[in-house]
């Protein structure tokens, strides 16, 4: 006598089980029963677990993708997410989303510390994290958040960019390439972020009388881009400081004139429209190789600030110049000058000989006379 069949098969074949769990009623399909019964067990067990951690991480991403969506998410930070959920991921593979304790939540900060040197980069990376388990506290019901207390390890890089050197300074500001040559492109390029404080972004997008106001000699921050890929985009700026006012300098004034731009023409353009990502490299590669010089266009925004902080400028009003969120990380840009500076104070004290007061030549140049080293030459 064939042994009766314990749940209903299907014409197909395959064996099928309807259950009813927290209300709700779910069918159950495999090949044989017994396989049935497994996906039955698997998923209850999933229910009382909860999702995984990298369950949980695909959905706060999506909820960061409609951000970017509906513009409340710049392209760049939802760029910049990815890698460090996947890093994520990878790490708590496996792991349901309740079971992490904040000491798994510290080994990953170590982890991260032992794979990178720069203390931005691991900061950056455990903010992701805390993101996704702050959405678990809110979506999924997590009692806390394990990496509440989690801090990025001590003894990492602190990274920050080096000033333009005076002589690169000096550079841009005397020196131009052939207008119409792509090594004027770039050394325009660096000349507008050097006299504006202007981020790249901001300056990609930058047109005559909307951003250039000759007429009332100032500058408009008001928009800014990003690249996706080669192809430039526009987007607003990087915060609410970052729609500002810059004072127009008269050098400035007169090399923007000179350009011969009507009202509404883009400062940079290529094909119809914005600069592409390649098109600014390769004139940006081109300046530096005609100039003999290598500062990025960011170094000359804090060449400006830095400028701003020696013609004694009240920090504040630097900070809506530069158009920082943050009093603080204007204020870093003057404590990293003041280290450079101190710097080279220290090198020009350990060339006086303390006890006659004369400076001890280098050993490239040829020795100053008596007369020079009292300044009456």
């Amino acid at each position: 006598m064939p042994r009766k069949k314990s749940m209903y098969q299907r014409p197909d074949g395959l064996f099928e089980k309807k259950i009813t769990l927290n209300g709700k009623r779910i069918t159950f399909r495999a090949r044989t029963e017994i396989e049935v019964f497994r996906k039955i067990a698997n998923y209850q067990e999933a229910k009382a677990n909860g999702p995984t951690f990298a369950e949980v991480a695909k959905a706060w991403y999506a909820v960061q993708e409609q951000r970017f969506e509906d513009g409340k998410l710049s392209f760049n930070t939802l760029k910049g997410y990815h890698p460090a959920m996947r890093e994520a991921i990878n790490y708590f593979d496996g792991q349901y989303a309740k079971d992490l304790q904040p000491q798994q939540c510290n080994h990953y900060a170590k982890y991260l510390a032992g794979r990178y040197e720069g203390e931005k980069t691991v900061a950056n990376k455990l903010s992701v994290m805390h993101c996704i388990l702050d959405f678990a506290c809110v979506e999924y019901n997590l009692t806390y958040n394990p990496a509440d207390k989690v801090k990025v390890p001590d003894g990492l890089h602190r990274g920050f960019r080096d000033l333009p050197p005076a002589k690169h300074i000096k550079i841009v500001q005397t020196k131009r390439p052939e207008p119409g040559t792509d090594a004027f492109t770039g050394w325009l390029f660096c000349y507008v972020a050097l006299n504006t404080g202007a981020r790249r972004g901001e300056i990609i997008p930058m047109r005559m009388g909307w951003n250039i106001d000759l007429a009332n000699q100032i500058i408009h921050i008001r928009g800014a881009s990003y690249f996706n890929g080669n192809t430039p985009m526009e987007k607003s700026t990087k915060s609410l400081k970052g729609v500002r006012n810059v004072v127009m300098l008269n050098d400035f004034k007169a090399t923007m004139e000179q350009l011969g731009l009507k009202h509404g023409d883009l400062l940079f353009s290529w094909q119809g429209g914005m600069i592409t990502s390649k098109r600014l490299e390769m004139c940006l590669k081109r300046y530096y190789a005609w100039a003999g010089i290598d500062s990025t266009p960011h170094q000359y925004r804090h060449g400006f600030i830095t400028v701003c902080f020696e013609a004694g400028i009240d920090p504040k009003v630097i900070q809506e110049m530069a158009g920082h969120a943050q009093l603080s990380t204007t204020l870093d840009i003057y404590t990293h000058l003041r280290r450079h500076m101190l710097d080279e104070a220290a090198k020009k004290l350990n060339k006086i000989d303390f006890s006659t007061g004369k400076i001890e030549p280098d050993e490239d140049k040829a020795p100053l006379s008596e007369k020079q080293q009292d300044g009456t030459a």
